[in-house]
């Protein structure tokens, strides 16, 4: 399961740049839209699903703390990471205020941004019931994967394997790699 991610910032470039260059399927999402205020990001999400956000602190019109505010203020169970540089630290305890999920510095790298959807992902799994290997033991889930990759060796990919266990292809592989001592793709 994709969930769906907005990515809120000002510039244009890194917005379009998050959107374009992250391999977001890979680590369980989909950009649903990217918007360029936390006032475009609020009305999108009133009409949308959104699982995530992932939001420049400081913007004009409605920065993302204050989008952050609104919807805590609803009730809503978005999960939240902040871009921010490093002067911003102020900022940063403020989004925690507001249970941000984490935060990423500018200028960002995918590697702590896979890292924290990863496990944005993963918790999402479990909240909507979706991960059902998440009481076994990982030793089950290795050989769980591996009789799917025996079935299916002349097409099988990370991504179907995922689909087939309900997880997330990012967290299979890292699984993969740390109990068997090799890629998965190997």
């Amino acid at each position: 399961m994709n969930y769906q991610l907005l990515i809120v910032d000002d510039e244009y470039e890194i917005r379009t740049g998050l959107a374009n260059y992250i391999p977001w399927n890979t680590i369980g999402f989909t950009v649903a839209a990217q918007c360029q205020n936390g006032k475009e990001a609020l009305d999108f999400i009133a009409s949308h699903k959104v699982h995530a956000v992932l939001c420049d602190i400081r913007m004009p019109i409605m920065d993302g703390l204050e989008l952050a505010r609104e919807l805590r203020s609803q009730k809503s169970s978005v999960k939240f990471v902040f871009l921010t540089g490093y002067k911003d630290f102020e900022y940063i305890q403020q989004a925690l205020r507001y249970r941000a999920f984490d935060y990423v510095l500018k200028p960002s790298k995918f590697e702590q941004i896979s890292e924290i959807f990863g496990r944005i992902c993963h918790e999402l799994d479990r909240e909507y019931g979706v991960d059902s290997l998440a009481k076994k033991e990982p030793s089950d889930i290795i050989n769980t994967i591996k009789k799917i990759v025996k079935e299916h060796l002349a097409d099988v990919t990370l991504e179907s394997v995922a689909k087939k266990i309900y997880m997330n292809p990012f967290y299979i592989s890292k699984l993969f790699k740390q109990k068997t001592g090799i890629n998965f793709k190997d």
